[in-house]
C-alpha cells in the first residue's frame, strides 16, 4: 500500500490525492504520465500438419485399397472369360490364359502325341493344358504287369531317347524336344502307368 509523501498517511494506490492533506499522489501521475507499451505482438499459431506415421498409415491404405480394386478388377475379368464346354471327349475348361480339358482317352491322345502304348494296357481318361506355348498332358493306364516290366518296355522304346531314373518307380526320357515322366504306382491289385508329357 503507498504513502503520501508530503504527510505519510496511507492512500490507495489509484487514489490522485491523499485523504489527510489533499496533496497529489505522485504514484499515481507517475504512472498516468509514463508511456504505455503496446503489447507484444502474439505469433500466429502455427499450422497443425499430419505426423510421418499418420502419413504413412493414409498412404499404407490407399495402397490397399488400390490392390483391393485391382483384385476384385481382376477377378471379375477372369470370371467373365471362363468357359466351359461338355464335348464327346469330356469337359474343356477355357481361361483367359489357356484351356484344360479332360476326358479323351488316353490310349487317343497318346496316339496323337506320339507316346508309345504299353501292350494290352487299359486305356483311362487324359488331362491337357494349353497355355500360349507351353503344353502339357497327363495320360493314364492300367496293367496286370509288374511295374518293372513296364520301365523296361519304355526303356526299350525310347533307348536312342536320354533316359534318366527319378526313383525306384519312375523314368524320366528325354528326345528331340519330347519331354516324359513315366511312373508306375501299385493300385487295386494292379500298375497304374502315369505319363506326364510336356512341350515347348
Amino acid at each position: 500500500m503507498p504513502f503520501c509523501n508530503k504527510c505519510g498517511a496511507e492512500i490507495g494506490a489509484s487514489a490522485a490525492f491523499c485523504a489527510q492533506c489533499g496533496s497529489r499522489n505522485v504514484n499515481e501521475a507517475s504512472a498516468a504520465a509514463r508511456p504505455q507499451m503496446p503489447a507484444a505482438p502474439v505469433p500466429p499459431a502455427a499450422k497443425q500438419g499430419l505426423g510421418l506415421g499418420a502419413t504413412i498409415a493414409i498412404g499404407a491404405g490407399v495402397v490397399i485399397v488400390l490392390c483391393v480394386i485391382v483384385i476384385l478388377g481382376y477377378g471379375a475379368y477372369f470370371i467373365s472369360h471362363v468357359r466351359t464346354e461338355h464335348t464327346a471327349n469330356g469337359n474343356v475348361v477355357t481361361l483367359p490364359w489357356g484351356k484344360v480339358s479332360d476326358g479323351q482317352p488316353s490310349d487317343q491322345a497318346a496316339r496323337e502325341l506320339g507316346v508309345a502304348i504299353y501292350p494290352g494296357a487299359t486305356a483311362e481318361r487324359s488331362q491337357r493344358v494349353d497355355f500360349g506355348s507351353f503344353h502339357a498332358d497327363v495320360l493314364r493306364f492300367l496293367t496286370p504287369d509288374p511295374a518293372a516290366a513296364v520301365l523296361d518296355f519304355y526303356r526299350t522304346q525310347y533307348a536312342k531317347a536320354r533316359i534318366t531314373n527319378q526313383g525306384g518307380n519312375t523314368l524320366g526320357v528325354v528326345d528331340a524336344g519330347l519331354e516324359l515322366n513315366i511312373e508306375t504306382r501299385s493300385r487295386g491289385g494292379q500298375t497304374e502307368i502315369v505319363i506326364r508329357q510336356t512341350r515347348h
